[in-house]
């Protein structure tokens, strides 16, 4: 979208807005599995509970801001295509919401990986 906004490229705006789009239906679908991988990885005793709280607790926000993005991102998309005076304005919110979800994304991934890996754990690197 960056490169979009930057370029004043409306197909690169509008491929990033569907992409937008895509990754609120796949947050949908982590979420759904990732309760289930909860429950499944219960079983195993070398799994810590702390962890996976963590990881849970990283997804929460992470998941709906990109259910947000996903809903932004069509109605801009819809409103762009009317050529309304304010789908600029809403095409940069968008955009906001798409930065807030990536840095989420990242908190995510960092607890959601040292669940089952040791070498990124902070207690492995000495601290």
């Amino acid at each position: 979208m960056a490169g979009g906004l930057l370029l004043k490229s409306l197909p690169l705006q509008r491929t990033a807005l569907v992409l937008f789009v895509v990754a609120g239906l796949t947050a949908f679908m982590a979420h759904v599995s990732g309760e289930k991988a909860e429950h499944a990885l219960k079983n195993y005793p070398e799994i810590s509970h702390e962890r996976i709280e963590k990881h849970e607790e990283a997804a929460e926000p992470f998941t709906i801001l990109t259910y947000c993005l996903g809903i932004f991102a069509a109605i801009s998309f819809w409103v762009d295509l009317r050529k309304k005076v304010f789908a600029r304005y809403l095409i940069y919110l968008t955009t906001a919401i798409g930065l807030l979800s990536a840095y989420f994304s990242i908190q995510t991934g960092q607890t959601g990986g040292e669940i089952n890996h040791v070498e990124i754990r902070n207690e492995s690197k000495g601290n």
